[in-house]
């Protein structure tokens, strides 16, 4: 059954889905991303289409939804374009591992076995560096992904997207150990916040915030806490 109107999640899923569709795995270039800014407006259009009634589109609330989600997917290539360039001054290149992959991992708790699972959005490395990372097609500020310590992402429900993308981390570090030994990094893209570019999941040490780099230390007590909660 068609929509009459777009809400939020069905300009989140429309969104997503063409990022899905334009993005390439492998590294990034500049052509590419100024290929997508030329090319998305038509395929968020199409994508919407499949989701409400196509006359529906042209006029009143829902061409407003649409031209915003085309503005809000391309302000956020145009800063994807502005950070590929400042990383290529560092000589570094963007390197997408995975989109909208699927992260499994089963849990035993005492006599039963939990099994959880994540669909993070992106996973690409900068340098050595691994990033996991979430679109968000609502606003999303710094200060939601900064934590104390690893019980605030248990015990606080204002960091559930810090929640979140800890458990992107916890997951696929639990996939692929390895990686543990390079900088393992969660973070998001914020489409309505998107002048603040990508926001890290981070940690305040003695008033100094830093990026949450994912050890073993770190995953061995979220995985307690984690267990404590399913068992709660």
């Amino acid at each position: 059954e068609m929509e009459e109107f777009a809400d939020n999640s069905t300009v989140g899923k429309v969104i997503h889905k063409a990022l899905d569709q334009h993005y390439p795995l492998g590294f990034i270039s500049e052509k590419q991303l100024q290929d997508m800014i030329s090319d998305i407006s038509a395929t968020i259009k199409l994508n919407l289409e499949k989701e409400i009634s196509k006359d529906n589109i042209n006029n009143g609330k829902n061409y407003l939804t649409l031209k915003v989600a085309q503005e809000l997917t391309k302000s956020f290539l145009r800063l994807e374009l502005r950070l590929l360039r400042e990383a290529g001054k560092r000589k570094q290149k963007i390197k997408i591992l995975a989109k909208e992959t699927e992260l499994i991992c089963k849990l035993r708790i005492q006599d039963f076995c939990v099994k959880l699972v994540g669909w993070p959005d992106r996973i690409d490395m900068i340098g050595n560096e691994i990033r996991i990372i979430d679109y968000k097609t609502g606003k999303v500020s710094q200060s939601d992904l900064v934590v104390k310590d690893i019980s605030e992402l248990i015990d606080n429900p204002k960091k559930s997207k810090a929640f979140q993308l800890f458990m992107y981390m916890y997951l696929y570090v639990k996939a692929n150990p390895v990686v543990i030994q390079e900088g393992v990094y969660a973070a998001i893209f914020s489409f309505r916040n998107i002048n603040s570019g990508l926001l890290f999941l981070s940690k305040k040490e003695k008033g100094v915030l830093r990026r949450l780099n994912i050890d073993q230390k770190i995953l061995d007590e979220f995985e307690k806490k984690l267990i404590a909660l399913l068992l709660r």
